[in-house]
């Protein structure tokens, strides 16, 4: 059994060691904390160390291999993918949790689990939790500020992202974090706030995407992740709303063909995913 093990931030790898956990196996197999989000072959915990203080969180999401050994032969894991992203991510200035360490174990050639560690944000809220505690009626909340400043910095960042090359590929609400609505009040659109700070908002979950350098395949992953948040922005979002949010991303200030184009599509898209 062969173990790889990368720390990248000595500060919080340090935390974690006072408190027990150093090594791969401590986080693979122990994997401590408290289980926060599980998918097809992923489980997240969430585990807050602290003596004195506010606590540090940090999140293990640990990826486990199972099936026919071939499957996992030669391939690279996912934490590392998900690592080498969020530097990506970092590099064109899009906000991404820090990673503190990353790594894999492996038996012979075949991949057995991956692991990587992050350091929690502070006040951050996914997108999709935001909108179904803040603003659950679309109807009701479509003229309140603060959501369309959310809206609004969340496609800017998307759009900055795709200018840069950069596809997520699995663009859930679940996957975007917000910050800096704790001192935002709800108000109604145009009305002006008093000293509130920026919009932050930060990715997460990013193994399956990259760059695409190619031009002729970067308008489908374009499709893609605009697919993944219209998904979303279908039930959480007026018809209103869903045009002025793909005017947004696409900074063009009315209707014009183009816009026209890509609505067909993502509604197409749609269709197709969501009835099968």
């Amino acid at each position: 059994m062969s173990v790889e093990w990368t720390i990248l931030d000595s500060a919080g790898a340090a935390i974690l060691a006072d408190f027990g956990f150093a090594t791969y196996v401590d986080f693979a197999d122990r994997q401590p904390g408290q289980e926060v989000g599980t998918g097809g072959t992923t489980r997240t915990t969430r585990l807050s160390v602290g003596r004195t203080g506010e606590p540090a969180v940090f999140f293990i999401k640990v990826y486990r291999y199972a099936g026919r050994h071939w499957r996992h032969r030669f391939r690279r894991d996912k934490a590392s993918l998900e690592a080498a992203n969020y530097e990506l991510l970092d590099a064109i200035g899009i906000g991404t949790p820090p990673v503190v360490a990353h790594g894999s174990r492996r038996r012979g050639l075949r991949l057995i689990d991956a692991v990587i560690v992050t350091r929690g944000l502070p006040d951050v809220m996914n997108l999709d939790q935001l909108f179904a505690t803040r603003w659950p009626d679309a109807a009701q909340h479509a003229r309140d500020a603060t959501r369309a400043d959310v809206l609004n910095a969340m496609l800017r960042e998307v759009r900055r992202m795709h200018d840069a090359g950069f596809f997520h590929v699995d663009l859930q609400w679940r996957n975007i974090l917000i910050g800096g609505l704790s001192d935002r009040p709800s108000t109604i659109r145009h009305q002006p706030l008093d000293e509130t700070g920026p919009i932050r908002v930060y990715l997460l979950d990013a193994p399956r995407g990259g760059l695409r350098r190619d031009r002729w395949r970067q308008p489908h992953a374009r499709l893609r992740d605009l697919s993944c948040l219209f998904k979303k922005a279908r039930r959480r979002m007026s018809r209103t709303e869903q045009m002025r949010w793909l005017l947004t991303y696409l900074d063009q200030p009315h209707l014009t063909a183009k816009a026209r184009a890509i609505a067909e599509a993502l509604l197409w898209d749609r269709t197709v995913k969501d009835n099968e």
